[in-house]
């Protein structure tokens, strides 16, 4: 079946929002308020949303996904199928990790929730028609096939984020797909 974004935007939705900041100083905690604020006026503006919850942390980094208590709730209210959005702001308020954020959003989909990275104009679910498989990792690096996020972010292991994608260039031109990386990282 291929994604309809605008389908998609205007049918029901149970949605969630989910905010972060990643440090206690008072401005920090007045700018979640102000996040979760602002998530409220986007929903005015879908009348099709039904707000079911809010998860928010605060003075917690988003490099790790198992520190942050809000997400790790919201990750298993989703397992029960409690809503089937997650808005959140930007990718790196739900994730500052890309090998999280796409693993996290594979799994969301088995569950048939989606997440919307509003400031970004991602919506998880939809797709790239001629895009196969997509698969983040790292390459180059000289400590050993056991690289993760926090080891390759020390700087020293000459390791950089890759992405493989299989696609079908009669569907879709490697220029095409370059665009949308290029849309998305920036």
């Amino acid at each position: 079946m291929q994604y309809d974004k605008a389908d998609q935007q205007n049918c029901p939705r149970r949605v969630v929002f989910y905010g972060r900041v990643s440090t206690e100083l008072e401005a920090q905690i007045s700018a979640l308020k102000n996040q979760m604020n602002w998530y409220l006026e986007l929903a005015e503006h879908h009348p099709n949303w039904t707000v079911v919850g809010q998860y928010a942390d605060e003075g917690i980094s988003g490099t790790g996904m198992k520190t942050r208590p809000s997400f790790m709730k919201m990750l298993r209210d989703a397992r029960k199928k409690k809503f089937d959005l997650i808005v959140t702001r930007e990718v790196s308020r739900f994730a500052r990790n890309t090998v999280d954020t796409l693993v996290t959003t594979r799994e969301l989909k088995q569950y048939g929730v989606e997440v919307y990275f509003v400031n970004d104009d991602i919506w998880t679910m939809q797709s790239i028609p001629g895009v196969i498989d997509a698969e983040s990792g790292y390459a180059n690096g000289t400590c050993g096939a056991d690289a993760d996020y926090k080891t390759v972010c020390k700087g020293n292991t000459g390791f950089r984020e890759t992405v493989r994608v299989e696609y079908d260039p009669g569907q879709v031109s490697l220029d095409a797909l370059l665009l949308a990386y290029f849309y998305v990282i920036d």
